[in-house]
């Protein structure tokens, strides 16, 4: 049984704050206070820039929120109507949210035992129940 004095504490917001200073809370001013006028525009621009940068990749967009980011992805991958997304069936409710919000169906996978993703092989063996009964939803990864 785990107590209250073994259990992992929760994100301090104050030592980071501390941590971070001044430049943080100067950046947090500035954004507030460019936020509807269009100003930030560069900065989104010089942040995205970085992403690239950071991943080695041509391109990357900033987003809002994880949301915006996993319905961005369905949608650049074309996902809609007729196509069967795999989601883990312990996740927070917006990774089934897009799919639905893409026009896809969810598909609910269960992980395996000591691993936190869904098991692409796993689901896709020929004996798999969905992939039996989805024969032309299969695709090549």
């Amino acid at each position: 049984m785990v107590t209250m004095a073994e259990s992992v504490p929760f994100i301090d917001l104050q030592a980071q704050r501390k941590r971070l200073g001044e430049p943080l809370m100067r950046a947090i001013a500035e954004a507030g206070s460019r936020a509807d006028n269009g100003s930030s525009a560069p900065r989104w621009a010089a942040l995205e820039e970085q992403l690239a940068a950071f991943a080695g990749v041509k391109h990357a967009v900033a987003c809002a929120n994880g949301t915006d980011a996993l319905f961005l992805i369905l949608k650049a991958w074309d996902i809609g109507p007729g196509d069967a997304v795999f989601v883990p069936s312990f996740t927070f409710a917006a990774t089934a949210e897009v799919v639905v919000l893409a026009g896809a169906t969810p598909v609910f996978v269960d992980s395996p035992k000591r691993q936190s993703s869904i098991s692409i092989p796993q689901v896709l063996k020929p004996q798999s129940r969905w992939y039996a009964a989805n024969p032309s939803s299969r695709r090549k990864w």
